[in-house]
């Protein structure tokens, strides 16, 4: 295989790729938002997952491809280099995004710890006061 047929190999995969990231960053958006409302996210996790996995699998199938690209010691064409700084840029924001996502998660657990641990004071405090009612009651009967 010649240099620019490897050259239209890889512009073609890393276009794939970067349908891939443009998509995960979408669903790391919605995930960023649905934290941040408290809504469920599960469907944009799962979104997101499947566009990373198919990002690899697109990998994969370039392995050799970029072994002979980089054994060619060519500099990459004008339309390659557009995708390589379109998928740069798309990893840049979909890392981002991810961090914001993080960030509004780890607020939401900070807001939501003092409430959980009130709640289960006070489920150990009930089981508590019925265990001492459930022992009055028995010694009473005796």
């Amino acid at each position: 295989m010649n240099p620019h047929e490897v050259e239209e190999i890889l512009t073609g995969a890393y276009r794939r790729q970067a349908a891939c990231y443009s998509q995960a960053l979408e669903a790391a958006r919605s995930i960023d938002a649905a934290l941040g409302q408290g809504a469920d996210q599960s469907a944009a996790m799962q979104r997101l997952s499947a566009m990373l996995d198919e990002v690899g699998i697109i990998e994969a199938d370039i392995r050799e491809d970029k072994r002979l690209w980089q054994q060619a010691s060519r500099p990459a064409g004008l339309e390659l280099r557009a995708v390589l700084d379109q998928v740069a840029g798309l990893i840049q924001a979909l890392r981002a995004c991810v961090g914001s996502a993080e960030q509004t998660a780890r607020a939401e657990t900070e807001r939501l710890a003092p409430k959980l641990d009130q709640l289960v004071r006070g489920r150990h405090m009930q089981a508590a006061y019925q265990g001492t009612m459930a022992a009055g009651k028995s010694s009473s009967h005796s």
